[in-house]
């Protein structure tokens, strides 16, 4: 068995900045001989016979498998306090689970999540931290084989990915917020929209709607601020619910002097009032009760393929889907954009504008280096995918795909987003939403259902727009020029990388920082001590 230590710290990798904050915030002491006789009575065994752990996701768990006397497994998923509020994240994370199991327990081809055998919430129990244990899924992920898999194999995933996202948006929810257990003092509410699932009522005796568990709402500072989180009755109670959050964290120093914010002054704020002003004044033009935009919809937070279990080889439909941590209801558009392992992103190859037509090899593919056609084979096969992606959702989930084709659909679904993190990612990325609202008025107002020709509550001047636009443009030639950096070091956005690449990796981060020319790159190095995260802000 590894030594404690090694079981409380973050062990997998390490940070090429920031590195002695994230050690800390990552680190999770808790009663090992506890959880062990727990885990043992739990699962009929005498004793533990194996810790190994499995994962540690983006920071915010420890997730061990557990290996028993009576040759039985169990996974363990311990939050990190990167998490925030994890008493009710890891209650509603059970409750969620549980739902998903059950529900559509009818349906033999869903991609369910693992059956929850023990759990805790609250650090007031002998382990002295919350944990839930889980049986254990055999099999690999799917990111671990999703490049290498072709044929038929590569259908079944795809498939298999498309169906665990359309059997979520199944149920329309009477509320926006997160799923908890329902405790008997509390009042009976049906589950469901328009309480029009009768047959459905013992979901609404078991479960309730409460405030989100989206750690959006919960990170840092933001925590200990005394605002709506749920649950909402509607899209408009919950966008006015993040810019009101806002508006506090705007007074509030302990936000506002977090040194990782990006590049947030305090003459910025005065530009931040204004534009969460121009927030408010949308809310009667963004936010319809149509069911394509607004119903209440489960929203799985990471679909990432990292999160599907499928079998080692063979074909690889996926049979489990894990990590439920952060599960929210939100508005159905926020629930159906592609997944980002799907999406391809043209680096090579032009995806065709008919679906019908196929994407075509390079003329010269025969003459090419062995190397160079391996390369070219790799980018066909995931733009074929992303294609084959969008057919399926056109066949299938019409509502979705006629989301896709709106020309401010990636506002909607990022606006919340933005809000929230409006002072810790600075005001550019709300102003480009709030632009493309302008810019699309005309659809604003027909997706609305409101009279056309209503003036856009949006006064950016001539001059503003030209700023936003160029701006826009030289963020999105830095962040192409960073995220060629990061495929180069191999490390992630907050600088993470596995031990054994680490010496190398910051070797090579040396060396690139050396040839940096912050001018031609539109920015600064972006790995240095104090450096911007999303997971510190």
């Amino acid at each position: 068995m590894p030594a404690h230590s090694e079981l409380f710290a973050h062990t997998s990798g390490r940070w090429l900045c920031n590195e002695e904050i994230f050690k800390k915030l990552t680190y999770r002491r808790f009663n090992v001989e506890a959880m062990e006789k727990i885990a043992c009575a739990t699962l009929d065994a005498q004793r533990c016979t194996k810790w190994e752990k499995v994962g540690e996701g983006c920071s915010f768990n420890k997730v061990f498998l557990l290996t028993f006397d009576n040759d039985r497994k169990a996974g363990l998923r311990i939050p990190n306090q990167l998490v925030g509020n994890v008493e009710s994240t890891t209650a509603s994370e059970v409750a969620t689970m549980e739902y998903a199991l059950y529900r559509h327990e009818s349906c033999p081809t869903l991609i369910k999540p693992p059956k929850v055998l023990r759990w805790e919430s609250s650090s007031q129990n002998p382990t002295e931290t919350p944990f839930i244990l889980h049986e254990y899924i055999e099999g690999v992920t799917l990111s671990s084989r999703w490049r290498s898999i072709e044929g038929d194999s590569a259908g079944r995933a795809l498939i298999g990915v498309f169906w665990a996202e359309m059997t979520l948006t199944y149920d329309s929810f009477a509320k926006h917020g997160s799923l908890y257990f329902r405790d008997p003092s509390d009042k009976h509410e049906s589950l469901y929209a328009g309480d029009k699932h009768d047959e459905l009522s013992e979901f609404s005796r078991r479960y309730k709607i409460g405030p989100t568990a989206d750690p959006l709402w919960w990170r840092g500072a933001y925590g200990a601020l005394d605002t709506n989180r749920g649950p909402w009755p509607d899209m408009k109670t919950m966008i006015k619910s993040a810019i009101d959050l806002q508006l506090m964290a705007l007074t509030d120093i302990a936000v506002l002097q977090n040194p990782y914010n990006h590049n947030t002054t305090k003459s910025d704020i005065p530009v931040l009032h204004r534009l969460l002003d121009m927030c408010t004044s949308l809310l009667d033009f963004i936010t319809p009760e149509a069911p394509l935009v607004a119903c209440p919809t489960l929203n799985h937070p990471d679909l990432s393929f990292n999160n599907f279990i499928v079998p080692p080889d063979g074909l690889s439909m996926p049979h489990g889907l894990v990590d439920w941590q952060g599960a929210s209801i939100q508005p159905y558009i926020n629930c159906v954009g592609m997944p980002n392992d799907v999406a391809y992103d043209e680096s090579y190859f032009k995806l065709p504008a008919n679906r019908e037509d196929d994407v075509p090899w390079p003329v010269n593919f025969d003459s090419m280096p062995p190397d160079e056609q391996e390369f070219v084979t790799l980018h066909r096969r995931l733009a074929l995918r992303h294609k084959s992606y969008i057919n399926l959702t056109q066949r299938f989930m019409p509502d979705r795909f006629s989301l896709w084709a709106l020309p401010h659909a990636s506002a909607l679904t990022n606006l919340t987003q933005d809000i929230l993190r409006c002072i810790a990612d600075g005001p550019q990325p709300l102003r480009e939403n709030l632009l493309l609202f302008k810019n699309n008025w005309e659809y604003v107002l027909k997706l609305s259902s409101m009279e056309t020709g209503l003036p856009c509550p949006i006064d950016f001047s001539e001059a503003e727009e030209v700023d936003i636009q160029q701006k826009k443009e030289k963020r999105d030639a830095y962040d192409r020029n960073v995220a060629i950096l990061l495929e180069d070091i191999n490390c992630a956005e907050d600088g993470w990388v596995r031990n054994e690449r680490y010496e190398q990796a910051r070797t090579r981060m040396e060396e690139l920082r050396e040839e940096w020319n912050e001018e031609k790159m539109g920015g600064p190095f972006p790995l240095y001590e104090g450096a911007w995260s999303s997971n510190l802000v």
